[in-house]
């Protein structure tokens, strides 16, 4: 997959987001979230395996817009992909789940009928 990391916030192995990680302090402010793309396999299924990797194009488009200074963003393979972010107040950590959230509902491919909602679990520290 090829993407425009020109900040280098975007990582491939975990273990460089390990070990970006193991350089933070405080750590108990820095927050990792996993966000899931819902339905990606019945949307290959239906389609075809390319479809399926712009559909993660897009959305990996739309998290690297978001993407700060101090945030990291890897993907894991499949439809999983893991925020490391400077944030640990929840109302803020909401935010930005809704935010990544509609984000992924407003792509406007029409080759995307169902609509793209991330999964994401509870944040933790």
């Amino acid at each position: 997959m090829k993407i425009d990391n020109k900040n280098g916030n975007v990582l491939f192995q975990r273990n460089d987001l390990c070990s970006i990680y193991a350089s933070l302090h405080p750590r108990n402010e820095y927050t990792l979230l996993h966000f899931n793309i819902k339905k990606l396999r019945y949307f290959i299924g239906r389609h075809d395996y390319e479809t399926g990797e712009e559909l993660l194009q897009a959305v990996l488009k739309v998290f690297i817009k978001e993407l700060k200074e101090d945030q990291y963003l890897l993907y894991e393979g499949r439809d999983d992909f893991l925020f490391l972010i400077h944030e640990w107040r929840k109302k803020e950590l909401i935010n930005f789940l809704m935010r990544m959230d509609y984000a992924g509902y407003e792509l406007e491919d029409v080759r995307f009928l169902i609509k793209c909602f991330f999964y994401r679990c509870l944040p933790f520290s």
